[in-house]
């Protein structure tokens, strides 16, 4: 059971780091220290220290399963995919509506400084 430990702790530093940093205050911060550098480029370094910080989680994930946490019966197994596939779906109505490059902070680049 060592290794559950180990992934919900890294799933907990992960969010807590994601939600930290997706903060208004740490927005303001960024502002304030680096002027507009900071305000405009925030969301790419937001996405990019997303992507770099989840690796642990997925590495915890791949190499310390020792057993299954838990298996779901049916009915709860389906509503469950289901869940998950409304969330897959809300990610992409939001890429359709804000576009990849805004979401991912690219777009950064092709914005003249405001």
């Amino acid at each position: 059971m060592g290794s559950f430990i180990w992934i919900i702790l890294a799933v907990g530093a992960y969010g807590t780091l994601h939600s930290l940093l997706a903060s208004r205050r740490a927005k303001t911060l960024a502002e304030r220290w680096l002027g507009e550098p900071g305000k405009r480029f925030y969301r790419l370094f937001f996405s990019i220290q997303a992507g770099v910080t989840f690796l642990p989680v997925l590495a915890a994930v791949y190499f310390l399963p020792d057993a299954s946490i838990y298996t779901l019966p049916p009915p709860w197994r389906q509503i469950a995919l289901g869940l998950q596939g409304a969330c897959t779906a809300g990610i992409a109505l939001t890429l359709l509506q804000t576009g990849a490059l805004a979401f991912l902070g690219l777009d950064a680049f092709r914005k003249p400084n405001q």
